[in-house]
């Protein structure tokens, strides 16, 4: 009786899984931070988009739009030097959709917004 008990467990939360999946939006949002790290831009940009590397360029505190543009001219195979062309190439970086790009962008330029906040709170106590 015990085996049976145990295959409805399983067969229920199976269920429960599918119908969880089949009616889940298409496209959960996600932040920039998370897609950040999963289309693997932590990779050469750094943990918070403070590159390490003088190869590749700090993404944190850019413009918002200057990131999406140069994303799309990335993914357009507009830039062509090498480190581009690895872009290009990786299948989950190849497959950025614009909600996506637009996303990081506003997270890697909330670093600008959070450094200029400080700046005022650090005035404000000054005065």
């Amino acid at each position: 009786m015990g085996g049976w008990k145990m295959k409805r467990a399983v067969l229920a939360i199976l269920l429960f899984s599918l119908i969880f999946l089949l009616t889940a939006p298409a496209a959960l949002p996600q932040d920039g931070k998370t897609l950040y790290r999963i289309k693997f831009c932590v990779v050469c940009h750094g943990p918070s988009g403070f590159s390490v590397d003088p190869n590749y360029p700090t993404l944190a505190k850019q413009n918002q739009l200057y990131l999406i543009n140069q994303m799309n001219d990335i993914l357009a195979k507009k830039r062509t030097n090498k480190f581009t062309l690895l872009m290009t190439e990786h299948p989950i970086v190849s497959h950025v959709t614009p909600d996506e790009i637009s996303s990081i962008a506003r997270y890697l330029h909330s670093h600008l917004l959070a450094g200029e906040r400080q700046r005022s709170q650090e005035a404000n106590q000054l005065k």
